[in-house]
C-alpha cells in the first residue's frame, strides 16, 4: 500500500465583501441642495435651478442608453432597463476612479 501526499489545507475566514450594497442614507432633494450651496457657495435659488438642470440632464441621458462620463461622480453605463407600470427601471453601472488616479480634477475653481 502506498501512501498518498494529500496538501495540507489552510481554513480562511471569510473577509467582509469590499462592496457594501446596503443603502444608508437616502439624499433627498432638500439635503441635496443644501449640500450643493455649501460646496458652491451660490444662493439657494441660484443651487436650485443648476442642480435641476443638471439632474434633468443626467436623467435624459440615462433615459437615452447614453454612457456618462463625469468627474467627481464617475463613469456610469445602463446595464438593463425594464419597463414597469411605476415606470422605467434602469440598472446602472458606476464606477469611480479612486483618488488621485486621474479624473479628479475639479470642473471649476474653489470660491
Amino acid at each position: 500500500m502506498t501512501k498518498t501526499n494529500i496538501p495540507s489545507t489552510t481554513i480562511v475566514e471569510p473577509q467582509p465583501s469590499a462592496i457594501d450594497m446596503t443603502v444608508r442614507v437616502q439624499v433627498k432633494m432638500k439635503e441635496f441642495l443644501e449640500r450643493v450651496v455649501a460646496r458652491s457657495g451660490l444662493k439657494r435659488n441660484e443651487a436650485k435651478s443648476a442642480a435641476e438642470a443638471t439632474l434633468a440632464v443626467l436623467g435624459e441621458a440615462i433615459a437615452n442608453g447614453e454612457e456618462v462620463n463625469l468627474p467627481g461622480l464617475g463613469k456610469l453605463k445602463v446595464n438593463r432597463e425594464k419597463a414597469t407600470d411605476r415606470g422605467t427601471v434602469y440598472v446602472i453601472r458606476v464606477v469611480q476612479n479612486r483618488p488621485n488616479e486621474g479624473g479628479n480634477e475639479p470642473l471649476a475653481d474653489q470660491v
